[in-house]
């Protein structure tokens, strides 16, 4: 199996970066910007900090290559999982909205303070899915909600 290449960018390898938050822009609205590593425009904003207290802005892909080399397990064990829950429900709306099975949805926490996502069905009814990273799941999802 053929390994991939790593390719050095702004950020050096040789720092250990440490994730400190993660969110989403959507780049529809005009707003966004570029990494600060390989200069491409993002809307999953990564910021992490190297050694010396540095902060820099990067996507999720090259959050993944540069917390790998040091093992960042907070980058891995939230971020990553985050992001994947914030993409794949916002796919799950739109296809649903495109296909006229939903008509919109609003955000429901109970009272233990877990969040779920409640969807209006056209056809009657409502359905529930719950919300495992709110502080950046919520931000891929909020405008589709009403």
């Amino acid at each position: 199996m053929k390994t991939k290449a790593i390719i050095q960018r702004a950020l050096p390898h040789s720092s250990v970066y440490t994730f400190i938050s993660a969110s989403y822009v959507p780049l529809m609205d005009g707003i966004g910007c570029t990494c600060e590593n390989c200069g491409k425009l993002i809307a999953n904003l990564v910021t992490v900090e190297n050694e010396s207290g540095k902060r820099f802005v990067i996507g999720s892909d090259c959050a993944d290559t540069l917390t790998s080399l040091k093992s960042d397990v907070k980058w891995v064990l939230t971020g990553q999982y985050a992001f994947n829950e914030g993409r794949q429900l916002r796919a799950k709306i739109q296809k649903n909205l495109k296909e006229n099975k939903i008509s919109g949805g609003h955000i429901y926490t109970c009272t233990e303070g877990n969040k779920f996502i409640v969807f209006d069905i056209i056809k009657g009814g409502t359905s529930m899915q719950r919300i495992n990273y709110p502080d950046i799941t919520l931000k891929f999802i909020s405008s589709f909600l009403s």
